[in-house]
């Protein structure tokens, strides 16, 4: 990303697309993007998808967002129900 003094943040509220990160990266990028100005992420679907190289719109179960030990081990393809918990927690929080 690369926040510089000086330069200039979001004069409106924006929103931020993050795909392909697991949740404990975008967890360590937060104070980052809230520095930046973004109000808002927009995330990939949290649930289990049908294979592991699913981005998560494929679902195949709806309620597992990666807290069930079924099909995966307990994890979605971005990590576990608690650490999108702290997630969302931390990013309410900036």
């Amino acid at each position: 990303m690369g926040w510089r003094p000086g330069a200039p943040r979001a004069p409106a509220e924006v929103m931020l697309q993050i795909f392909n990160q697991t949740w404990q990266e975008i967890i360590a990028k937060l104070p980052e993007i809230a520095e930046l100005g973004y109000a808002s992420l927009w995330l990939p679907p949290p649930q289990k998808a049908s294979g592991d190289l699913s981005v998560g719109y494929d679902l195949w179960d709806p309620f597992d967002v990666g807290g069930d030990p079924q099909r995966t081990g307990g994890r979605t393809r971005y990590g576990t129900e608690e650490e999108m918990r702290r997630l969302i927690d931390m990013a309410h929080r900036f």
